[in-house]
């Protein structure tokens, strides 16, 4: 399977989650997040993959570290480095995401437990 079709597979399976989980005002064509017209989400969407990703113990043990690394499953010798911005991760925070673009300017995910409740 080339590149661009397996790409093509994973958005749509992106857009099938999002249909699945109500996110009426989401269309995914990218995944890094960079700008593209046909890429658009709204903050109320985001909330909801927020709490949905979250439920995910793989996900959460993730974007709660300032830092994280993995082996390539495509470049056996190459490791991806991952840094979060996420200031908040160090004020007790339990993730998820920053973000910017120039159409949507500074964006933020984030989690927090407190007194008991899990709120994002």
């Amino acid at each position: 399977m080339k590149v661009s079709e397996c790409l093509e597979e994973f958005y749509n399976l992106m857009n099938e989650k999002a249909v699945e989980l109500e996110l009426v005002n989401s269309h995914f064509a990218v995944a890094h997040g960079m700008h593209n017209d046909e890429n658009y989400s709204t903050a109320h969407d985001i909330s909801i993959l927020s709490c949905h990703a979250m439920q995910n113990q793989y996900f959460k043990s993730v974007v709660k570290n300032q830092t994280h690394s993995c082996v390539s499953t495509v470049y056996p010798d190459h490791v991806y480095n991952w840094e979060n911005t996420n200031q908040l991760l160090k004020d007790g925070y339990s993730g998820i995401k920053t973000g910017i673009t120039g159409s949507a300017g500074p964006c933020l995910s984030a989690s927090i437990r407190k007194d008991g409740f899990n709120i994002v």
